[in-house]
């Protein structure tokens, strides 16, 4: 992510969070609704009960309550960009291991079994297609069983200016050239779409 980039949405989501407090209006989700059917069509990507979780771009960790609210016992970590984000999470739910930092910086490594992404490229950036792919890549890497991320769709039948609508064929295609094993799903919101990718 360019270092403009990075200070604009770092700076957009603080002022989000003073002015809306742990909201789904700060993470950019239009009703809570919405943010909890993202969770659960992520969630059907595997067995997740005793794995291991990386929450890429957490925002308020609030894939970690909807884990356990479903009695789901995985070992969550979540990694944010934003100061405030992990500030607030380690204040309010000190259990929660969370890193602050730009999960592609080469420094950032692990492995986890499973790597989610929810709601982190609907931002316009510079490079939007570009550090999608990167991101994607680099999430494939750090899983041992699979990744699952989701993205709003071109086919949207309205778009912000500041919204970057992804391609699902062009997404598919690029996953497909990392792993064999993947899954589009595009029929749970006309606007949205989610993607596993499989290591086997």
């Amino acid at each position: 992510m360019q270092s403009k980039d990075r200070t604009a949405i770092i700076d957009h989501f603080e002022g989000l969070l003073s002015e809306h407090g742990a909201s789904h209006k700060t993470l950019g989700f239009g009703r809570p609704e919405s943010q909890l059917r993202r969770f659960e069509m992520l969630a059907q990507v595997g067995d997740l009960d005793g794995s291991s979780v990386l929450d890429v771009f957490c925002g308020l960790a609030d894939m970690y309550d909807f884990l356990r609210a479903n009695h789901l016992n995985v070992d969550y970590q979540g990694v944010e960009v934003v100061p405030a984000f992990v500030r607030h999470i380690r204040k309010a739910r000190p259990q929660i291991k969370v890193e602050v930092g730009d999960f592609l910086e080469d420094s950032f490594q692990g492995e986890w079994d499973y790597v989610f992404a929810s709601g982190i490229f609907y931002r316009r950036v510079s490079d939007s297609r570009e550090l999608m792919q990167r991101s994607i890549a680099k999430m494939f890497r750090l899983c041992r069983k699979a990744v699952a991320f989701n993205s709003l769709s071109g086919y949207a039948d309205r778009r912000e200016a500041d919204e970057f609508l992804a391609s699902p064929e062009d997404t598919f295609a690029f996953c497909k050239t990392l792993t064999p094993y993947v899954t589009l799903r595009h029929d749970y919101m006309p606007h949205d779409f989610t993607v596993y990718m499989y290591k086997r």
